[in-house]
């Protein structure tokens, strides 16, 4: 399935095997990598593959995010299913996750592709809840979320860290 969305600014299309060493580069960065939970090449790859299942199962999952003037890779936005054992206001619902290359952060890059895919999965999968979670300490994706109307469902560890837990309704 092909899938294209496409913003005033950015064109997001499904994945190929041939992005995750672009994937694998972006999150190992140093001003990316320190907010996920895990970034090693294995994970990365693991990454890659847990995604192209979501859109096999689901016909929605994360989506490489390119400018639109000249196609420059800028990140990886979407929603996947994690199942990350968090409970049943979170595991059962689709996740969003957005990482930005650090070469492109402050650019409004992951709010505008989100808003993008949020308003996508809503009118062509009939998704009505969305969760996320966040490393308290990263603060500009915790704005982003409550920007996007993503409110906060309390704490929690996973793989040994805190995390903010945000869900977001469709209205």
């Amino acid at each position: 399935m092909s899938v294209a969305i496409e913003t005033d600014r950015l064109v997001m299309t499904r994945p190929t095997l041939d992005d995750a060493s672009m994937i694998e580069a972006m999150i190992n960065s140093e001003g990316v990598g320190r907010y996920l939970p895990s970034n090693s090449p294995e994970d990365a790859f693991n990454r890659v593959l847990r995604n192209e299942g979501c859109w096999s199962f689901y016909g929605y999952g994360p989506l490489i995010v390119r400018e639109k003037a000249g196609g420059a890779f800028a990140g990886q936005c979407g929603l996947f299913h994690g199942r990350r054992g968090l409970g049943e206001d979170f595991d059962p619902f689709p996740e969003a996750g957005w990482v930005i290359a650090a070469d492109y952060h402050g650019k409004g890059y992951a709010g505008e592709a989100m808003v993008a895919i949020l308003d996508w999965v809503r009118r062509e999968h009939g998704v009505r809840r969305v969760v996320a979670i966040i490393d308290p300490d990263n603060l500009p994706s915790i704005r982003l979320a409550e920007k996007m109307g993503f409110g906060d469902i309390g704490q929690a560890i996973y793989k040994d860290s805190k995390v903010v837990r945000f869900a977001w309704e469709a209205v």
